[in-house]
């Protein structure tokens, strides 16, 4: 390799040679080192749930580790059947340390995340300091649903010209390469090349942090390699199969295209741990790098009477269907905040009909999109709900197989009506309950059923 390392994270040993710790947990309250086990992180004797990090070592060798600076710290994720990731609510970050600097004309950055959260800005690196521009990496979705890439030097701000450049709940690597002056952008298959940065020393900043102080987005982040110099296209390349290969991370083609709309089920929780069911689907194909799954959620609070209205306006150009994929496949999870606001099943009703059937002043329906698979669920109760507001949501349930268009049904309701396995909506204090959204637990049961409903959509 043509440059040398600047700095190297990982949940998962990057480098062969090193024997170092991966992280600085804590659990119950006390300081614990976190190795590797192969190459796999080595969680054994440690439960599920989330553990506040203390450092995050830097395996290039050079010692310089990330810290957390604040109250806001991000934490380790454990959970059976997944790989383990970081976990950044919005206001966390940790400290990249002075020693660790790159020139913003002549490094090469790669990035493994996902972003769990729809509707917030993610910027994953903020070079300089905590709240200045001078580079930032990663702002993949902006507060008004808008997909956008900045990369912020000397004012310059540059936006993807692809619909290609989507918000996923898929894990994937965005590689940033730059040398003479000349940026290199690839994430998704979208590739963007930027000319005339000029060269600047960043030293410090953070990783999760965006430009200001007050919006920094969520993600699950897995690694963060950074090389002193700018690579060579077929280096960079080579970096990037790698560092896929060892998290099964998006082939940058998908076989399978799903996209999930809906409240903060799909969004992401106001639960402690980036839980949405858009991110256990995932994980029930496998980790497989060959299927997309992009999330479109928005609070529950402000759903009411807005499904075509967000998906035609907001949603541009989410509805955008991958090209050459032939399998793909469009889930609308939505109804239980509009039966618990007040909306009629009448008003419910028509608004799954126009966005599955009806051209609208806003764009074409879900139907003439392209959306080969399409899926609608069932409406999951909102707890505790009154009696009359409980009919409406027995009545949209009742009415909901018979929408024209709709390839298969999910059907909550099943799960979680009396009798259900979710009947008591399990709770894991330890992973997710804030009061409101279902645990880990449940999420778990959901996942299965979602799953086959859009293997039927898709046969």
């Amino acid at each position: 390799m043509s440059a040398a390392f600047a700095a190297v994270f990982g949940t998962s040993r990057l480098i062969s040679a090193y024997t170092g710790p991966c992280l600085d947990i804590l659990v119950s309250g006390a300081k614990r080192s976190v190795g590797f086990s192969g190459n796999g992180l080595d969680t054994s004797g440690i439960g599920n749930g989330l553990y506040p990090i203390q450092t995050w070592y830097d395996q290039s060798g050079r010692g310089r580790h990330l810290t957390p600076g604040t109250a806001s710290v991000p934490k380790l994720l454990i959970r059976t059947g997944a790989l383990p990731c970081i976990i950044f609510l919005e206001n966390d970050f940790l400290n990249l340390p002075s020693a660790l600097s790159a020139d913003r004309a002549n490094s090469a950055v790669f990035h493994a995340a996902r972003y769990t959260w729809q509707s917030r800005a993610v910027d994953v690196i903020n070079w300089g300091t905590g709240t200045t521009s001078a580079m930032r990496f990663g702002s993949f979705v902006d507060g008004g649903h808008t997909p956008s890439m900045q990369v912020i030097s000397g004012g310059m701000t540059s936006f993807p010209s692809s619909t290609r450049f989507l918000s996923t709940c898929t894990p994937c690597l965005t590689a940033y390469n730059s040398r003479a002056g000349s940026l290199t952008i690839r994430r998704d298959g979208y590739v963007e090349s930027l000319n005339a940065l000029s060269p600047l020393l960043l030293s410090g900043g953070r990783i999760g942090a965006s430009g200001n102080a007050t919006s920094y987005g969520r993600q699950d982040m897995f690694a963060l390699v950074i090389y002193a110099s700018g690579l060579t296209t077929s280096e960079e390349l080579s970096v990037a199969q790698a560092i896929k290969a060892i998290y099964n991370l998006n082939s940058w083609k998908p076989d399978k295209h799903i996209v999930i709309l809906g409240d903060s089920k799909t969004q992401g929780d106001a639960a402690a741990s980036n839980l949405n069911i858009t991110r256990v689907l995932h994980d029930l194909y496998g980790k497989s790098p060959d299927v997309w799954i992009r999330n479109m959620g928005m609070n529950g609070s402000d759903i009411a009477s807005r499904y075509a209205t967000f998906w035609f306006t907001y949603g541009r150009p989410y509805n955008y269907v991958e090209p050459d994929c032939n399998k793909n496949a469009f889930v609308c999870w939505l109804g239980v905040n509009d039966v618990s606001l007040g909306q009629t099943a009448d008003q419910i009703l028509a608004n799954y009909v126009k966005l599955f059937n009806v051209p609208s002043d806003k764009g074409t329906s879900v139907t003439t999109q392209g959306w080969k698979g399409r899926v609608l669920s069932t409406i999951m109760p909102a707890r505790p709900q009154n009696a009359a507001k409980d009919s409406v949501r027995r009545a949209v349930n009742a009415a909901i197989k018979t929408v024209a268009n709709v390839n298969a049904i999910w059907d909550v309701s099943s799960l979680c009506d009396t009798g259900g396995v979710l009947a008591g909506f399990t709770t894991d204090v330890t992973l997710s309950q804030d009061g409101t959204h279902e645990s880990e637990k449940a999420y778990a049961l959901e996942g299965p059923s979602l799953k086959a409903a859009i293997d039927a959509s898709l046969a």
